[in-house]
């Protein structure tokens, strides 16, 4: 149920509905970035909207560094240094003063 109400708050975000398969992509990829960061397998509901708003930000940095996009079985190829960002690390660091908050000690 986390992936939808995430997806429902992006959508907001970036206004744009057309392509859903995209957007669950990027929320996959915003999730599995804070899941890795924080040491943690599931998301508090308390962290959505942080969670939204990176899956945003790929979103928004997508059409400058995306390479190529497939649509049977969804598959997408980034350019280096994609996302608008130097890096995944980068963005997350945006948001860092509320995922510390999370973050457990790794294994």
């Amino acid at each position: 149920m986390e992936k939808a109400a995430i997806l429902e708050k992006v959508k907001v975000l970036v206004e744009d509905e057309e392509k859903e398969d995209v957007l669950l992509f990027f929320v996959d990829r915003s999730m599995e970035m804070v899941k890795a960061y924080c040491y943690i397998t599931e998301i508090p509901h308390e962290l959505y909207g942080v969670c939204a708003s990176i899956a945003a930000a790929l979103w928004k940095g997508k059409e400058e560094n995306i390479k190529s996009i497939q649509e049977g079985a969804i598959s997408v190829t980034f350019q280096e240094g994609a996302y608008g960002y130097a890096s995944e690390k980068e963005l997350l660091e945006q948001f860092s003063y509320e995922l510390n908050r999370y973050r457990r000690i790794g294994l």
